[in-house]
C-alpha cells in the first residue's frame, strides 16, 4: 500500500520507502525464522518475535508517513489511514481511497509520479490561477512588489497625500496590497474617494460589491457604482455592468451586451464573449469557437487571452491528451510575432514530447525576453531542472530559478510550498536574476 502511495506523490516519500523497507525485511525475516522454528532451531521463537517487531516498526513508520501526507492532503483521511495501517486489510482499503483522493483533488495531484513532478505542478498551478474567468483591462494591472520597509515608506508618503479623492484612492489601494490587516481603514478610504467622485474608486468599490471582496456581496450596489463610473467615461465599468448581468442577472442579455461592445472594437468584450462560449454562459457552449477567438486575441497581443490559451494547452499536457482537439488548435496556430508567448507554446510541445532539454531551452529563451512571461518561464525552467537534472547541482539550480520567480508570478509560491524542505534548504537563488 505504501509503494502505491509513494508512487502517487513526491511528498514525504522517504518515510514511505523506509516503511516499505522495514516491513519487507521483517516479512522476509519472519518466514525464514518461522522455517527455523518448524525445524526446532534453538532461539527460533525469539527470532520470530524479533522479525514480527521489525514488521510492526514498518507499519508504525507507515502510519507516520500517512500522517505526514495530511499536511498536503485530506488530513482526517490520512490520519485514519495511518491508524488503520495496523490492521492490514482495512488499512489497505483506506490507502486505496487516499490514493484516489490524492490523485483527484489535493495539492499533491500535480505531484503524481511521472518523471516531471514539479513541472506538472507548475503547469497545474498556472491552470488553477488562469481559468475561464470574465475579466476587464483593470484586471491586468500588477502591483509593484515591495519589501516591508519600502512598503511602509510608500504608505507613509501616500497617507500624507490622502486629502483628495485621488490621494485617498491611492492610499486605499496601497493599504489593501501591502497592509491587508488594515482592511476596514482601506475600504473606508476607498468609499470616501468614491463619494468624492473619483472614477477609479467608483469602479473598485463597485468591484468589491460585485465579488464580495472586503465587503458583503451586493450586485445592486455594484451596479450603482459601475453606472456612475461608466457615466464618467470608464470603459471597464461599462464592461463590468455586462459581467454583472451575466453572473447575477439575465445571462442572455449580458452576452448580447458583450457582443455589442465586441463589435465596437472592445477586445476585452471579445475575450469575455469567448469565455461565455467556453462555459456556455448566456450563449450556446462552443469550446472550439472560444479557442479560435482566444487565438485571434493572443496574436493581437492580449495577455489575458495568451494566458488562457497557455492554460488550456497546459491542461492537455498534464492529462497527456496529445490528440486533443483543443491542444492541436493551440499548438498548430501561428504565433510568430508574439515574442515570448510563441516560445512558451513551443516549450509546452517539447514537454508533451518528453524532451526536457529542448523544453528548457525554449523557456530560457522566454526568460531572456523578460516581459510578462518571465516569471512563469522561470518557474518552468526551474522545475524542469529539478525534475530532470542528472546532478545535484542541476536540481539546486532549478530551485534557484523557481525562487527567482517569486514576486514575478504567484505560481512560484505554489511550487515552493510543494517542494520538500530538504531541497529548498540547499537551493540557492539564481545569481543571473
Amino acid at each position: 500500500m505504501f509503494v502505491v502511495l509513494c508512487r502517487k506523490t513526491a511528498c514525504a516519500d522517504l518515510a514511505g520507502y523506509i516503511a516499505v523497507a522495514l516491513f519487507g525485511f521483517g516479512l522476509a525475516a519472519f518466514f525464514v525464522q518461522l522455517f527455523m522454528y518448524v525445524y526446532g532451531v534453538k532461539y527460533a521463537m525469539h527470532a520470530v518475535c524479533a522479525a514480527l517487531a521489525i514488521m510492526y516498526c514498518g507499519i508504525f513508520t507507515g502510519a507516520i508517513y500517512c500522517i505526514l501526507l495530511g499536511r498536503n492532503s485530506h488530513k482526517a483521511l490520512c490520519v485514519t489511514s495511518g491508524i488503520f495501517g495496523f490492521v492490514p486489510p482495512i488499512g489497505t482499503l483506506f490507502a486505496i481511497v487516499l490514493s484516489y483522493k490524492i490523485e483527484r483533488d489535493t495539492p499533491m495531484k500535480e505531484l503524481v509520479f511521472n518523471g516531471y513532478a514539479y513541472t506538472y505542478a507548475a503547469l497545474g498551478a498556472f491552470c488553477k490561477r488562469n481559468g475561464a474567468r470574465l475579466a476587464d483591462a483593470a484586471g491586468e494591472e500588477d502591483f509593484e512588489p515591495l519589501k516591508r520597509k519600502a512598503a511602509k515608506k510608500r504608505l507613509k508618503t501616500l497617507k500624507k497625500q490622502a486629502r483628495t479623492p485621488e490621494g485617498r484612492y491611492e492610499y486605499a489601494v496601497a493599504l489593501l496590497r501591502y497592509m491587508p490587516r488594515k482592511l476596514k481603514r482601506a475600504v473606508s478610504m476607498l468609499r470616501r474617494a468614491a463619494d468624492g467622485g473619483h472614477v477609479p474608486a467608483l469602479f473598485n468599490i463597485g468591484y468589491c460589491y460585485e465579488t464580495g471582496a472586503y465587503v458583503n456581496k451586493d450586485a445592486k450596489r455594484a451596479r450603482e457604482y459601475y453606472k456612475r463610473a461608466a457615466t464618467a467615461g470608464d470603459g471597464d465599468a461599462a464592461l463590468r455592468l455586462c459581467i454583472v448581468e451575466l453572473t447575477d442577472g439575465d445571462a442572455t442579455a449580458g452576452a448580447r451586451m458583450l457582443s455589442e461592445r465586441a463589435e465596437g472594437g472592445d477586445v476585452y468584450a471579445e475575450y469575455n464573449l469567448a469565455v461565455c462560449r467556453e462555459r456556455g454562459l448566456g450563449v450556446e457552449k462552443d469550446a472550439a469557437n472560444a479557442v479560435d477567438a482566444y487565438v485571434k486575441l493572443a496574436r493581437g497581443g492580449l495577455f489575458i487571452a495568451q494566458k488562457r490559451l497557455f492554460a488550456l494547452a497546459a491542461e492537455c499536457v498534464n492529462a497527456n491528451k496529445r490528440k486533443s482537439e483543443i491542444f492541436s488548435s493551440v499548438v498548430d496556430s501561428d504565433f510568430s510575432g508574439t515574442g515570448a508567448f510563441e516560445l512558451m507554446i513551443k516549450g509546452l510541445i517539447e514537454i508533451m514530447e518528453r524532451r526536457a532539454a529542448d523544453a528548457a531551452e525554449q523557456f530560457v529563451n522566454a526568460v531572456m525576453r523578460r516581459g510578462k512571461w518571465e516569471g512563469v518561464a522561470r518557474c518552468i525552467v526551474g522545475t524542469l531542472y529539478t525534475d530532470s537534472g542528472e546532478k545535484d547541482v542541476d536540481r539546486l539550480n532549478g530551485v534557484g530559478y523557481v525562487r527567482s520567480a517569486v514576486g514575478l508570478t504567484p505560481i512560484a509560491d505554489d511550487i515552493i510550498a510543494a517542494m520538500p524542505r530538504s531541497l529548498l534548504k540547499h537551493g540557492k537563488p539564481d545569481k543571473k536574476r
